[in-house]
C-alpha cells in the first residue's frame, strides 16, 4: 500500500459551503499574525470573560497552529503515523503469507486461518486510511479557521453585520461535527479491529501449542508476531489519539469561547426564520458548537 502525505491546506465542503457568506467581502486571509493584530478596533472582549479565561479557551486547544513551526510539526505527525502505519501493514501481509502456508498444509484439520486474517488486514487498511483523513482534515480546519475565518469575524478588513459572522461560525460549526463524528467513527473502528484480533488470537494460539507437540515451531513464532503486532496497534492508536489532539479534535465547552460569546451578546435582537442565529442565544445551541479549533497563544490584542 503506497500513502501519499496530503497538503495541510485541503479545502474542505463545509468550508465552500460557507464561501457564499465571505463573497461579498475582503478578507485579511494569509496575511501574517502580525499584520491582523496591526488592524485593530475590532470585537472587544466581554467584560465578564477575565484575561484568564481568554488564554485558557486559546490556549489549551493550540500553541501553535497558524505558524510555520506549528503546521511543520502537524506535518510531521502526520508523517511519522504514515511510516509506523505502513510497517504494520507489512506485518499484516507477512503473517497472512505464513496462515495462508499453514492453511494449504492442512495443518489444522481443515480450519483456515488466512480468510479471517486477511479480513483483519482489510480492516487496519480501511481504518489507516479513515485516520490519516481525519488527521489531515482537521488539521486543514484549524488552518482554515486562523487564516481566513477568525479574520473576518474579527472585522479586520472590513465592518461586516453581526449576523453574517454568527452565521460563518454557524456553518463551520457544522465541519466540526462532522469531523468530531469522524474521529468517533476511527476511534469505534479501532475498538472493532481490537475486539476481532482478540477473538482470533485464542483459536491460533490453541494451534500453535498442539504444535509444540509435532516440533513445528513457525505456528509459535507466528503466534509471537501476532501478539507484538496487536501491540504495535494498541500503541498507533494511541498515537492517532495524541495526533488527533494536537491538530484540535477535542470537544471544547463553547462558552469559555469569547468571540461566539460575544457575538451572542451582540447578536440578541438578530431574528433569523427558524430561530438559527437565535440558537446562539440558548445553552443547548451554544453546546452544539464542538471541536473548536486550536489557535496561536491568545494576544488580548486581537480582539480589542
Amino acid at each position: 500500500m503506497r500513502l501519499v502525505l496530503l497538503p495541510l491546506v485541503t479545502v474542505l465542503p463545509a468550508v465552500l459551503a460557507s464561501a457564499s457568506v465571505l463573497t461579498s467581502y475582503q478578507l485579511a486571509a494569509h496575511r501574517a499574525p502580525i499584520g491582523l493584530l496591526a488592524r485593530q478596533e475590532q470585537i472587544p472582549i466581554p467584560t465578564s470573560l477575565t484575561n484568564n479565561q481568554s488564554e485558557t479557551s486559546y490556549a489549551a486547544q493550540c500553541s501553535a497552529v497558524n505558524s510555520a513551526t506549528g503546521q511543520q510539526a502537524i506535518l510531521n505527525d502526520i508523517g511519522a503515523v504514515t511510516s509506523n502505519s505502513i510497517a504494520l501493514d507489512t506485518q499484516f501481509q507477512n503473517i497472512l503469507n505464513k496462515l495462508t502456508l499453514i492453511d494449504t498444509e492442512n495443518l489444522n484439520g481443515g480450519v483456515r486461518f488466512a480468510p479471517t486474517w486477511s479480513a483483519l488486514a482489510q480492516d487496519w487498511t480501511n481504518i489507516l486510511w479513515a485516520s490519516r483523513t481525519t488527521a489531515t482534515n482537521t488539521a486543514a480546519y484549524c488552518t482554515e479557521f486562523t487564516n481566513v475565518i477568525m479574520p473576518f469575524v474579527a472585522n479586520i478588513s472590513t465592518p461586516i453585520p453581526i449576523s453574517l459572522s454568527v452565521e460563518l461560525l454557524a456553518q463551520f460549526s457544522e465541519m466540526a461535527t462532522t469531523l468530531e463524528a469522524e474521529a468517533q467513527t476511527t476511534s469505534t473502528a479501532f475498538m472493532s479491529l481490537n475486539n476481532s484480533m482478540n477473538a482470533f488470537t485464542p483459536t491460533f494460539s490453541t494451534f500453535a501449542m498442539s504444535q509444540r507437540t509435532t516440533a513445528n515451531t513457525t505456528a509459535v513464532m507466528l503466534m509471537a508476531e501476532i501478539i507484538n503486532l496487536q501491540i504495535q496497534i494498541a500503541e498507533y492508536d494511541t498515537t492517532i489519539s495524541r495526533l488527533a489532539t494536537a491538530v484540535g479534535a477535542t470537544a471544547v465547552k463553547p462558552q469559555t469561547f469569547p468571540i461566539i460569546n460575544h457575538l451572542n451578546r451582540l447578536n440578541r435582537s438578530v431574528q433569523v426564520p427558524g430561530g438559527r442565529y437565535n440558537e446562539f442565544n440558548q445553552p443547548t445551541g451554544l453546546n452544539r458548537v464542538k471541536l473548536l479549533p486550536k489557535l496561536p497563544r491568545i494576544n488580548q490584542q486581537f480582539l480589542h
